[in-house]
Parts: C-alpha cells; sequence; structure tokens
C-alpha cells in the first residue's frame, strides 16, 4: 500500500488516501529504502526486504489510471545494496 498526502486544499485540510495499483510485481515490504517523485513517478531504490539489502529501483506513475510497479533494469555499474540513504532526482542532465 501506498499512503499519499493531499495537499492541495492547504496544509490545515490535507488529508490521506492510499494509492490503489495493478496486481503483479512488487517490490514488496521494505524499510530503509529511499524514495523520490520526478513526472508523477515515484521511484523507490534500496532497503530492507526482511531477508537481504537491495540495491533494486521500482517506479509507480501515480497518474495511471491502473497503476502498476516497473522494476528498472540497470546498466553499467551499480550501487552496493544498501539502506537508510538518500536518493535525489537531478532535473537537468548527470549529477557530477
Amino acid at each position: 500500500i501506498i499512503h499519499c498526502l493531499d495537499l492541495t486544499n492547504g496544509l490545515n485540510n490535507c488529508s490521506w488516501s492510499d494509492l490503489k495499483y495493478k496486481n503483479g510485481n512488487t517490490p514488496g515490504q521494505r524499510y530503509g529504502h529511499a524514495m523520490t517523485f520526478y513526472n508523477q513517478n515515484i521511484f523507490i531504490f534500496g532497503g530492507n526486504n526482511g531477508k537481504e539489502i537491495t540495491n533494486d529501483i521500482w517506479m509507480i506513475n501515480i497518474d495511471d489510471v491502473n497503476p502498476e510497479w516497473i522494476k528498472i533494469d540497470q546498466k553499467g555499474d551499480q550501487p552496493e545494496p544498501r539502506m537508510y540513504h538518500t536518493f535525489s532526482t537531478c532535473l537537468y542532465g548527470q549529477a557530477k
């Protein structure tokens, strides 16, 4: 379940809702992961799934009528598995 905080009516009138998504592959329950938001997509990276520390990346588009989780295939060098870290979005090109 993804809990979303709706701030469109201001801080004094915000409300929580649950994002419903298509059944299928998901990142599963985890803790210590990092999350970022870009272009109506939520990205999750790493964390601990209860069995191991991971370095996988998952994405879900919250504007889709029937959103589904997509596992992102990583190419080239990858960060080591990690938890309790940060994850940022670079809007203008590659971070250096």
